[in-house]
């Protein structure tokens, strides 16, 4: 049952990393404008801090799912790499997780 649900969450990933790469798409220029605004020191609106917000969230949660795809890949076929992807994980969480939500969620709270 465990095989079953491994390789139920590997095929998910996929659409998860379309998804957020498509919500990436659809913020991405307006986040840019925003950090082009910040960069000028302006004050940009909380509807682009929102959305810059939410632009950092996927941009994480992106890279966060690529990363433990190729883990959990690893580790489905038992491929001698799993060790050090699994071992290593945890220096693409500090950026990728907790990194990209404590940013996501400063945004958010600014934005408010």
């Amino acid at each position: 049952m465990r095989d079953v649900a491994e390789f139920i969450s590997l095929l998910l990933t996929f659409p998860t990393i379309f998804m957020g790469c498509w919500v990436l798409a659809a913020f991405g220029q307006e986040s840019i404008r925003t950090l082009k605004t910040l960069y000028m020191w302006s004050i940009p609106s909380p509807q682009s801090l929102l959305i810059l917000g939410i632009t950092v969230s996927f941009l994480g949660s992106v890279a966060d799912n690529v990363y433990w795809w190729f883990a959990w890949f690893a580790d489905f076929l038992s491929l001698p790499v799993r060790d050090i992807l699994f071992a290593n994980g945890v220096y693409s969480n500090i950026p990728f997780r907790q990194g990209a939500g404590i940013v996501a969620a400063g945004l958010h709270l600014v934005a408010a």
